[in-house]
């Protein structure tokens, strides 16, 4: 299918219809999103996305936050 490999062979190696694939594709595409080219064959859930996207934006906040302190410590030590 999207690996490129016949629907046929996919369904023949788990044992079900055609059919019961498209199906499955069907329901379950909107939840998986392909990596660019590089990441072949790896897949990832819209929930793996907004965890990721969640981490980034905590981690920037951690980083203003540092940043800051930094400022603040080397004005500090500037002063003396």
């Amino acid at each position: 299918m999207e690996s490129g490999r016949p629907v046929v062979l996919v369904a023949e190696e788990i044992g079900v219809e055609q059919s019961v694939l498209y199906k499955w594709k069907k329901k379950y595409e909107h939840e998986i999103l392909s990596l660019p080219d590089q990441s072949k064959g790896k897949t990832v859930t819209r929930k793996e996305v907004a965890m990721i996207q969640k981490e980034i934006i905590e981690l920037k906040e951690s980083m203003s936050i540092l940043k800051s302190v930094l400022r603040k410590t080397l004005t500090n030590i500037c002063d003396f």
